[in-house]
């Protein structure tokens, strides 16, 4: 882990050196700010611990409390309990005003869907209300400490789905991006047939494939929307196993970035 800490702090030193933009952070505010261990990242733990005095602010799924598959990244927690947003915005604010080196500090839900808090109190919202909300706290603490740090919030699962009532008070503050993480990469975006949207559904909605469908969802974003939007594609997180020869794949990106500059992405 120390080892990692001083590679990461090398690489923003050479970030800095050549004018690049630093983009830091993404998963784990979901669990950090309530004393779990996120070192493990990906890995399933086989005994977690979560402080008893927090136990509350984890997600309900399923009836029970706790770590969703034993993996902290992966586990949501309950937005629509006041004192969790609150702790979660100031674990954001405070890893701000330590890190001002940093150009873009995402800001993302945990690393998974359909898994979202079940209580009563959640279940009145959308998932990407409750974000909106989250957000809207987390302008509130930078500006009470006077930081202009630019926050990237992620269209991504299950936040897909546009909210249906929140908006974003501050858009200066904030970026949108796109992460279609289940589209097919056999077809770009062609834009000649009709896309239908469903509402979304707690812990039951199944992501599009088509990348049609997903800038349908994202246009309904926008209806709310204005500000700056970015892309985070996965052109090379697996796909490019399927084309050896890389021609299809090169093909298909060079499609995508047409599509999305069409649509200003």
């Amino acid at each position: 882990k120390d080892q990692m800490l001083q590679w990461k702090v090398q690489l923003e030193t050479e970030l800095s050196k050549r004018g690049i933009q630093f983009h830091d952070v993404g998963h784990g505010w979901t669990s950090a700010p309530f004393g779990i261990d996120i070192s493990t990242a990906w890995d399933p733990v086989a005994e977690p611990y979560i402080p008893e005095e927090t136990h509350k602010y984890i997600a309900m799924f399923n009836g029970e409390r706790g770590l969703f598959k034993n993996r902290a990244i992966n586990t949501q927690f309950c937005m629509s309990n006041t004192e969790a947003r609150a702790m979660v915005s100031e674990a954001i604010a405070e890893y701000a005003s330590v890190h001002t080196n940093v150009d873009f500090l995402h800001v993302w839900l945990a690393d998974s869907s359909r898994n979202h808090c079940e209580c009563d109190e959640c279940a009145e919202k959308t998932v990407s209300d409750w974000y909106v909300m989250l957000l809207n706290d987390i302008d509130r603490c930078l500006a009470e400490r006077d930081l202009n740090t630019r926050i990237v919030f992620i269209v991504y699962t299950d936040t897909t789905w546009a909210p249906v009532c929140e908006r974003i008070n501050n858009p200066d503050r904030f970026t949108l991006m796109l992460a279609p993480i289940s589209r097919s990469y056999t077809s770009s975006l062609s834009g000649s047939q009709e896309v239908k949207t469903v509402p979304f559904v707690r812990n039951q909605s199944k992501l599009p494939k088509d990348l049609n469908v997903y800038m349908a969802y994202f246009d309904e974003w926008r209806k709310g929307w204005s500000g700056d939007n970015i892309c985070f594609e996965y052109h090379f997180w697996r796909h490019q196993l399927n084309d050896l020869s890389g021609q299809v794949l090169a093909k298909r990106i060079f499609e995508d970035i047409e599509a999305y500059r069409s649509r200003n992405v």
